[in-house]
């Protein structure tokens, strides 16, 4: 299935690091095949917030990430895939496509397994490209901020998204407003299709650190309160996209 992120929050670093923790726990807590992607080159690659210069040149430390940096390896993998029906082909963890051009986010348009999670994060300047995209998308994950002006200008614009939309409000905290209650009654949209990303003080470290896997790595039982609530909200962001790819997976 494939899911276009779009981050209207005027935060593109982390933005992109929602993006990877959402499929670094879809790949190691619920064993999914995960591909993520990106159309610009603004800000952090997404293969920085997995990989430090400490552990750039160590990636069997990290079991469930690869570095693809070739489109033609996606192109063979679903080729291999296709040929071999009869026999399961799986490769599970996180893909990255992150060349150093921006052709990677083609494969966007090719098919791929219902079964597969595809991640695009969208560029914040609307391009053709992430119109398309849009368009192509099963699913659209739109991340807000908590801003009653920039919502109400989102829904103005772009209401018509909301049908196969999800909302991810960043860095949410209870004490600016009840978000939820205005989307509901402004907007029409329905509870179940939004989750709250709390604050998390020390994300941004955690994404300069590239070790956003370690969130959800085997065996880590200690959690500051904001950190726990935020891998939460990341599980059950995570959890509610493959409850959507599986009900979508139904109809076709």
């Amino acid at each position: 299935m494939k899911v276009a992120f779009w981050n209207i929050t005027g935060l593109p670093g982390n933005a992109t690091g929602y993006i990877s923790a959402i499929g670094a726990y879809c790949a190691i807590c619920l064993k999914k095949e995960v591909f993520l992607s990106s159309n610009h080159l603004k800000g952090r690659r997404l293969e920085d917030y997995f990989f430090n210069d400490s552990t750039k040149s160590g990636k069997e430390k990290y079991a469930n990430c690869y570095l693809y940096g070739e489109t033609g390896y996606f192109r063979r993998l679903w080729e291999e895939k296709h040929r071999k029906q009869d026999k399961e082909v799986t490769l599970e963890g996180i893909h990255l496509l992150a060349p150093p051009d921006l052709m990677a986010p083609l494969m966007f348009y090719h098919e791929i397994p219902k079964e597969t999670l595809y991640f695009m994060d969208l560029s914040e300047e609307m391009n053709a490209f992430s119109f398309r995209a849009l368009e192509e998308a099963d699913l659209v994950a739109v991340i807000l901020p908590q801003n009653k002006a920039e919502i109400h200008n989102f829904f103005d614009h772009y209401s018509s998204i909301i049908p196969k939309a999800l909302f991810f409000i960043a860095e949410y905290r209870k004490e600016n407003g009840n978000t939820l209650k205005n989307l509901q009654n402004l907007y029409g949209v329905e509870e179940s299709k939004v989750r709250m990303l709390p604050y998390f003080s020390e994300f941004d470290y955690v994404c300069e650190m590239g070790e956003v896997e370690g969130l959800f790595r085997t065996g880590k039982t200690e959690y500051t309160e904001q950190e726990a609530a935020f891998v939460k909200a990341i599980g059950e962001i995570a959890e509610l996209i493959v409850q959507q790819m599986e009900q979508i997976s139904k109809k076709s």
